[in-house]
């Protein structure tokens, strides 16, 4: 059966993260199927060893694309969405990871509630790996409605 959400991971050299990462998509608790699509660009750490042991103990969940070669990262991502099958895509770097159980569940019955909309995004912040520091991408300010254009 064809999942419902696709959750696409770009990721390049990040061994330290990665683990996360995953473990943050298979926390997730949803009462809908999903998939995990890999894009690993050939990194040279030990990545692509270590999602090539979570597609293993994983079958049918996690999908690692393999392209034999090193792609960047505009063609990383633009060939790692084509093989995304689900009706929605949810996009995580691999070097970043989710929180929250349910952020798949309650972003799922967003959309399925609102068929208008095309596109949904929730507040996220960054770790400074250095300084420690924390920046906030979306600060409850109000957003803008209606069609975006860029």
């Amino acid at each position: 059966m064809k999942p419902i959400v696709s959750v696409c991971i770009f990721t390049y050299n990040h061994e330290n993260y990665i683990n996360q990462c995953l473990e943050s998509v298979l926390m997730q608790n949803t009462n809908f199927d999903f998939e995990i699509v890999i894009g690993e660009d050939y990194s040279k750490d030990n990545t692509r060893l270590i999602c090539e042991e979570y597609e293993e103990k994983h079958p049918g969940k996690i999908r690692l694309l393999d392209r034999g070669k090193n792609l960047g990262m505009c063609e990383n991502i633009f060939n790692s969405l084509k093989h995304c099958e689900g009706r929605y895509t949810a996009i995580l770097d691999g070097d970043d990871y989710w929180i929250h159980p349910l952020k798949l569940q309650k972003q799922f019955e967003f959309m399925e509630s609102n068929k208008e909309m095309n596109l949904v995004f929730h507040q996220s912040f960054t770790v400074n790996e250095l300084t420690s520091n924390l920046d906030y991408f979306v600060k409850n300010e109000k957003i803008s409605e209606g069609r975006i254009q860029a």
